[in-house]
């Protein structure tokens, strides 16, 4: 956060510059995860996609509060006025979680560019019927059809069972 607030602060062209991320550290079957803004983190299991962070956004905090429904919330105008940034202030607040994981999870980690142009049922079945190493480009082609507006970020981790010691 303190890089990129001070390089915004002393590049007049990068004035109010600021980012969204999701982080991932996996220590002992254990995911322990920290995200800020509307950046995600889902974990793919048994062919379900199941969304892990909530977005740091107006609109979320409208459905939190029981103003809008989440498929209001899917194409409000609003949807990409994010809360929380890293770089738009001296200091900001991720939230953290973990969970545990197991052998042949995968962890999609994107960018808004991803979930606002792919659903969640496509981004399933791309996930279980796409070879692994070719399933990170299908879904940014999938996010292309759906409109693709924004950057489209996405970085897929596969758990793998822990290594056995000969010795």
């Amino acid at each position: 956060n303190r890089v990129v607030f001070e390089k915004a602060r002393g590049t007049p062209d990068l004035n109010g510059m600021g980012t969204t991320s999701v982080c991932v550290l996996i220590q002992g079957g254990v995911m322990h995860y920290a995200h800020v803004g509307d950046s995600r983190l889902y974990l793919f299991r048994n062919g379900r996609l199941h969304q892990l962070t909530k977005d740091h956004s107006m609109v979320q905090e409208l459905v939190e509060q029981g103003r809008l429904t989440e498929e209001e919330a899917e194409n409000h105008p609003r949807k990409n006025l994010i809360t929380r940034a890293l770089g738009v202030a001296q200091e900001t607040q991720p939230d953290f979680g973990e969970k545990e994981v197991s052998p042949r999870d995968i962890l999609l980690l994107c960018s808004d560019g991803l979930s606002n142009c792919a659903a969640t049922g496509e981004i399933e079945q791309i996930l279980s019927h796409t070879p692994f190493f070719d399933a990170a480009h299908a879904l940014v082609a999938q996010a292309l059809r759906g409109g693709g507006y924004d950057n489209i970020t996405v970085l897929l981790m596969q758990i793998e069972g822990a290594e056995e010691s000969n010795g």
